[in-house]
């Protein structure tokens, strides 16, 4: 066989030059947009953050009970009582540095959500920038460092929960500070001991955050700088830790382990583990499955792999602590950080290695496409809340005006914040001391004693729509006593406001009329309170009586349908009046006791009752407690004017104006959420 020519592999050359020309320019354009839509990710953060710095009122009920406690401890008062038989009912459920670092500003400028959320704010682009300085020490790769960094921006739980005045960001920035001081080449031992303090800084912000970082720490400090900086690094923080917890604990009297560990083991269920889980990846699939791959990268020995692997493991094993009741996104910080850390030393990986640089450019694309889904995913799920608030603005400038106006006490649930705004004292945390009645571990019983004896002003419950959160916030106890001791008497940024029921008593209120003049239907029930509009165009009658005595009435002649799952509602079809010739349907809904097991719905129509004729006037059931949502409100029918569907034998969904049908003069629906009084139009 010939030999080949002696310049052989010049000509080979030239083509795998314009071959790995060809790999650089798809990696740098596939790098470039990656880059361009984190950054895109980091703007719309920024003006999420923002938007939620001008809110005066709370956004998450975790951000009152701390703006409570840097108030009093502003006023040298201690926040970690043993004995919460008397008031305040009130929990605090972590460490004290950042309830700490609040009370300089609470001083200065009295009680705000500003200061804390600003805290919040700087804390999670500090955590960002210490993960990019990590990446940048262990890959000196400018693309993987940024990435790893900004990846963290984008996620939307962090996006949202960097806006609140919340402990979690605080602790995320010393956990991230610690393992990039750690991580340096050489550790003296000033080093070594501002690391440590920086874990001991995290987990006296989040009790939590003892697992996560500490472990990582240890694990890269044994693989790396050896066993005796591991374990002095894990006796200095132990050590700390245990001696700063005892000194709190004496100091106390027993609170400090009372309100941190016991107050803080609620029912765990893994089924809220799966829902939160499911939920997390959804919108980051594609970076759950780089997080996992970059486990693998231990056969590679990779550095930088025994950190972000036991980090990443830790954070993993934290986060199902989500399974507790009232937990939140919060558990899912450190592993938000734990996968924006791995993404970024995956990319750095595959950049580096010559015989995979080719698939640096489709991993930088689909986590260009991670990005692109997490800035939607932020645009329009995690910015409801902040809309909702928005929109409901003068509700709750009113909201707070009757807490402001109020003589006596006031108990609240998700506004609670609005009492420490407004100089008051916070009397209750619904939920914790909820969660200790349920586990006997606190006597509800002088609370519930006080609803009954109608102590309190104003109970203010928030309304989460087919969310049951009330029952979660307040016991069965204290719900039955609000109903017996309390009436509903508006509902205001979707807050349910009771006052005793003694204050809604007015006999000189003039009675209802049967028909309103020259109206084509009577009016289907007394309303001495007033009407209210719903949550669409249905319309409440707001009666004075017993529950299950005051009659609803047919509106008009028609023919009565009542489905075998409805327990309080009836629909009836009608001729309509104001277009002869077609069809329309009347709904009668609430008719049942607060907790809607009671119906209240006239005997002669059990549920199946189909296309049953009726006259204007007869008595189709009763008014009851039933709000819709399992919690009790005023006395009430909600009634609604349906659209038919020809050929349909139930109401359409399309909900008509009752004014007209009615013969009423009405505040439109989107100026007026109380009550007000019933009218006939001239």
């Amino acid at each position: 066989m010939a030999a080949p020519p002696a310049n052989a592999h010049l000509s080979a050359s030239p083509a795998a030059h314009n071959w790995h020309a060809v790999v650089d320019t798809l990696v740098r354009f596939a790098s470039t947009l990656l880059l361009a839509l984190l950054s895109m990710a980091a703007v719309v953060c920024v003006v999420f953050q923002l938007a939620a710095l001008s809110q005066r009122y709370s956004l998450d009920y975790g951000e009152a009970p701390l703006l409570d406690q840097a108030m009093r401890l502003m006023r040298g008062a201690n926040i970690y009582r043993a004995d919460i038989s008397t008031p305040p009912y009130t929990i605090s459920n972590y460490p004290p540095i950042y309830v700490a670092a609040l009370t300089p500003f609470m001083a200065l400028f009295g009680p705000s959500y500003v200061p804390g959320r600003m805290i919040s704010m700087i804390s999670t682009w500090l955590a960002a920038l210490f993960i990019g300085l990590i990446l940048w020490r262990f890959t000196r790769n400018k693309v993987a460092s940024a990435s790893g960094g900004l990846m963290l921006i984008a996620i939307p739980y962090v996006v949202r929960w960097s806006s609140f005045l919340r402990i979690d960001m605080l602790a995320l920035a010393f956990a991230m500070a610690a393992l990039w001081v750690l991580t340096a080449d050489k550790l003296p031992a000033k080093r070594l001991m501002l690391g440590a303090l920086l874990l001991v800084a995290a987990i006296g912000t989040r009790q939590s955050y003892a697992l996560a970082a500490p472990f990582a720490a240890f694990v890269w400090l044994l693989v790396n700088a050896g066993w005796r900086k591991a374990l002095a690094l894990a006796g200095l923080v132990g050590g700390a830790v245990a001696v700063i917890s005892l000194a709190l604990n004496m100091a106390t009297g027993g609170g400090f382990f009372f309100n941190i560990v016991t107050a803080n083991v609620n029912e765990w269920t893994s089924e809220r583990v799966r829902w939160n889980f499911e939920n997390l990846w959804y919108f980051s699939s594609i970076l759950k499955y780089v997080g996992a791959f970059s486990l693998l990268l231990f056969w590679k020995r990779t550095r930088i792999w025994a950190l972000t692997a036991p980090f990443l493991i830790g954070a993993l094993a934290s986060a199902y602590t989500i399974g507790k009741i009232g937990s939140n996104v919060n558990y899912f910080m450190e592993l938000c950080a734990a996968g924006s850390l791995a993404a970024g030393s995956v990319i750095a990986w595959v950049m580096s290695n010559n015989k995979l640089r080719l698939l640096a450019a489709p991993l930088c694309v689909l986590l260009a496409v991670q990005a692109l889904w997490m800035i939607q995913f932020t645009l329009s799920e995690e910015t409801i809340l902040l809309r909702e608030r928005q929109s409901a603005g003068k509700d709750l400038l009113w909201l707070e005006n009757i807490i402001l106006q109020s003589d006596g006490a006031v108990l609240a649930d998700e506004h609670m914040g609005m009492l420490t705004l407004a100089g008051k004292p916070l009397i209750i945390q619904p939920f914790e001391v909820t969660q200790l009645s349920l586990a006997r571990l606190w006597d509800q019983k002088p609370l519930v004693d006080a609803i009954r004896a109608k102590k309190y002003s104003y109970i203010l419950i928030h309304d989460f729509g087919r969310f049951p959160v009330h029952k979660e916030r307040w016991t069965p106890e204290m719900l039955a006593a609000i109903q017996t001791a309390y009436g509903l008497k508006q509902k205001l940024g979707g807050t349910w406001v009771y006052v005793p029921r003694q204050l809604l008593a007015n006999p000189t209120l003039a009675p209802t009329p049967e028909r309103c003049d020259r109206a084509p239907w009577r009016l289907p029930s007394d309303a001495l309170y007033g009407v209210r509009w719903g949550d669409g165009r249905e319309l409440q009658f707001l009666g004075r009586g017993n529950p299950g005595k005051l009659p609803v009435r047919a509106v008009a002649d028609g023919m009565l349908t009542r489905d075998p799952s409805w327990i309080h509602r009836v629909a009836i079809q009608h001729d309509d009046p104001l277009n002869p010739g077609a069809k329309v349907w009347t709904t009668y809904a609430n008719m049942a006791s607060g907790s809607g097991s009671d119906s209240f719905v006239s005997e002669a129509f059990p549920p199946g009752t189909a296309n049953v004729p009726v006259k204007a006037g007869d008595i189709i059931g009763y008014q009851g407690l039933y709000s819709g949502n399992s919690f009790p409100m005023w006395l009430n029918v909600e009634f609604a004017v349906l659209a038919d569907k020809p050929n349909d034998t139930k109401p359409y969904a399309t909900a008509l104006a009752p004014d007209g049908y009615l013969g009423l003069r009405l505040k439109p629906a989107h100026e007026e959420t109380n009550s007000q009084k019933l009218t006939c139009a001239p």
